[in-house]
């Protein structure tokens, strides 16, 4: 099944969609800072009167997750090129099917009260809805180490890689060969943990590109590559907005930029891209040519050093790293592609 399908299916309020809860299980489990909310995912598409194969049943239910589904299942009723008041009753009576057998008739109750108030539709769909939430439920701040931040970031490189078939490995295999990179030219340990975390999130903007786009098995169209472009945009603004990542967000938002001035989205040249900048884009472009793409099939090695050495030439990417890069290329063929298990750091595994 097409990721693109899924999602369809998953919009559909009917469609038993317990995979995808027990995928964000699984991922979440092994996080030590996100393992406290596992439970509350595996079971937020857990039916009220206990269909679900495998799942719980009735107050069995954590009551979080109870809640989640049903929030999870309204925003499926609800159309976005609407006003969304006036949709009130369309969105009880979908709701009111279900009581009973999805979701719990007192949640469904609570819901029917709040859905009266217009007040309540507008925030739900408002654009103040970070800031109406904080007010609700305000931020917790909780100071991450560089290995926290890794087990987070090992989670969304599942998820950005999975958004295509034939990017199931791109994340973490970026990540591998910076660390290489990185290593051979005297990165400290703090700054390896840093572009490891850099190579696992290099693409996270791609979550906003149409999975149609992602596996056209031909040339993308240029307003197709025009919204693939947009992707590092949103990838550096994403990171930047955490706070002490903005070496990191560079790091990893720079990948397309060249050193003669030609990449995207910033058009960034030489003497402002830095070396971690540098390495994240090497590892990049011989991470992608390395492997299966819709238009083509993964290059052999010699094919790829060909392909990395006229970007050299024209100025595109750093030649002393390609050169270090052919250097390593047994060490990085030997661990690129092969599975790695979550949340170990990559740059700490056994040569």
């Amino acid at each position: 099944m097409s990721k693109s399908v899924e999602k369809v299916r998953i919009m559909d309020i009917d469609y038993d969609a317990v995979n995808h809860a027990i995928v964000g299980w699984t991922r979440l489990k092994e996080s030590p800072i996100l393992f406290p909310y596992a439970e509350t995912v595996k079971h937020h598409h857990d039916h009220w009167n206990g269909s679900t194969a495998g799942g719980l049943k009735g107050e069995e239910i954590p009551l979080n997750s109870r809640i989640i589904h049903l929030a999870d299942r309204m925003t499926c009723i609800i159309k976005n090129d609407k006003p969304v008041i006036g949709q009130e009753t369309k969105i009880i009576k979908q709701i009111e099917r279900l009581s009973g057998k999805f979701f719990q008739p007192l949640l469904v109750k609570c819901l029917k009260e709040l859905i009266m108030e217009e007040s309540f539709l507008l925030d739900i769909t408002s654009d103040f809805l970070p800031s109406l939430i904080n007010n609700y439920a305000p931020s917790i701040i909780r100071e991450v180490d560089l290995d926290g931040l890794m087990s987070i970031a090992s989670i969304f490189a599942h998820v950005i890689d999975n958004k295509s078939t034939y990017t199931m490995r791109h994340s973490l295999n970026v990540a591998n060969i910076s660390v290489c990179l990185a290593k051979r030219i005297g990165f400290s340990e703090k700054e390896v943990k840093m572009i490891e975390i850099a190579g696992l999130l290099h693409d996270i903007g791609k979550l906003s590109v149409p999975d149609d786009i992602l596996e056209k098995p031909g040339r993308l169209s240029p307003e197709e590559f025009n919204i693939m472009k947009g992707h590092t945009y949103f990838t550096y603004h994403i990171l930047n907005s955490i706070d002490e990542f903005d070496t990191i967000s560079e790091w990893a938002a720079f990948h397309q930029e060249k050193l003669n001035g030609s990449g995207y989205p910033f058009h960034l040249k030489e003497g402002q891209l830095s070396i971690g900048s540098r390495i994240m884009a090497v590892s990049d472009k011989f991470s992608a040519l390395s492997e299966d793409r819709p238009y083509r099939k993964a290059l052999p090695n010699d094919e790829i050093i060909a392909e990395l050495n006229v970007m050299v030439d024209s100025g595109d990417i750093d030649g002393k790293l390609v050169k270090i890069l052919k250097e390593e290329i047994k060490e990085i063929r030997g661990f690129i592609n092969k599975e790695v298990v979550l949340n170990k750091p990559v740059g700490s595994q056994k040569k």
